[in-house]
């Protein structure tokens, strides 16, 4: 756990209060079976310790493509109110 929270502390040391990062959310579009799909993405976001959210990101073959949205830990407030934003606005992420 001493490590895992020095990795934290590295990883989030450039990392300002609103700041956030986007990245995929799989390494591939969402399974055709239903299944969630590979979580080999959002394991390592959860473990830095910060607020996630999974977003649609569009289409590939007919299939749903997600995206991560992570920021800080403590930066809780401004990640939901830039994803407010978003949705009161109506833009598509």
């Amino acid at each position: 756990l001493r490590r895992l929270a020095a990795y934290r502390r590295a990883f989030w040391a450039g990392f300002g209060p609103q700041d956030f990062l986007l990245m995929p959310a799989a390494p591939d579009v969402a399974p055709a079976d239903g299944t969630t799909g590979d979580p080999s993405y959002v394991i390592p976001t959860t473990a830095l310790g910060g607020p996630v959210a999974t977003l649609r990101a569009g289409l590939d073959g007919g299939m749903p493509v997600g995206a991560l949205l992570f920021a800080a830990p403590g930066a809780d407030a401004a990640l939901s109110g830039f994803l407010f934003s978003e949705v009161a606005s109506g833009l598509d992420l």
